[in-house]
């Protein structure tokens, strides 16, 4: 008898109720690929999207859901360097996370620092990377400069404050008054949404900034 797997399954469109565990064979990682040991997998609103179909870069149902794992690795595809037998990992999915083991590509994955667990890796990589990608990728942002974010005391807006201090940006945060205390203590200047055009509310805060 092969050696199988457990695996969470969405079955069909709708909610939690359409999850059905499923015992999947286990497969030997290719070239280029590492298999984990799923030992944490994160939860988030991209998965509940996939349950309803509404995510674009979900795959066909039935599919194994999970967008973000951290693991152990536990087999090495010919053609991979770099890693080790045993090392934890931490990777963006999309899907698959939802299993006890996962092949992916290798270079998907990333080292877990000493000292992060593997919920806390798993629970952070999604915003993380993905605010990383808004700062440097697209904005580009450089040191001194000042930048304002939106939907800040939510988790890529809290992400996205944090790196943009490590950068050296000035930075403000719209939120909620709930959130403020949450922003200042990141190193933000909070502004109320609510209190009128966001862009007016930062000019007020940076006089002789602005142009025009």
């Amino acid at each position: 008898m092969s050696a199988t797997y457990r695996a969470v399954m969405l079955t069909k469109k709708g909610g939690p109720e359409m999850l059905q565990i499923v015992e999947l064979p286990v497969e030997a990682p290719g070239p280029g690929q590492l298999r984990i040991r799923v030992r944490a997998a994160g939860v988030g609103s991209t998965d509940l999207m996939m349950f309803d179909g509404s995510y674009s870069y979900a795959p066909k149902i039935p599919f194994v859901p999970g967008y973000e794992v951290a693991g152990v690795v536990e087999a090495i595809g010919p053609g991979v360097a770099g890693f080790s037998i045993g090392e934890r990992v931490v990777a963006l999915t999309v899907y698959g996370g939802f299993a006890e083991m996962l092949v992916r590509e290798a270079e998907e994955f990333l080292p877990i620092p000493d000292g992060v667990s593997d919920c806390d890796a798993a629970a952070v990589v999604l915003n993380y990377v993905t605010a990383w990608q808004m700062i440097h990728r697209v904005a580009k942002v450089r040191a001194g400069q000042t930048a304002l974010v939106t939907g800040a005391a939510g988790g890529v807006g809290t992400a996205a404050l944090q790196l943009l201090r490590l950068a050296a940006v000035k930075t403000y945060g719209a939120a909620s008054p709930a959130k403020h205390a949450t922003l200042r203590s990141i190193g933000a200047t909070p502004i109320d949404y609510r209190a009128g055009p966001i862009d007016r509310l930062t000019r007020n805060l940076e006089p002789g900034t602005w142009r025009g």
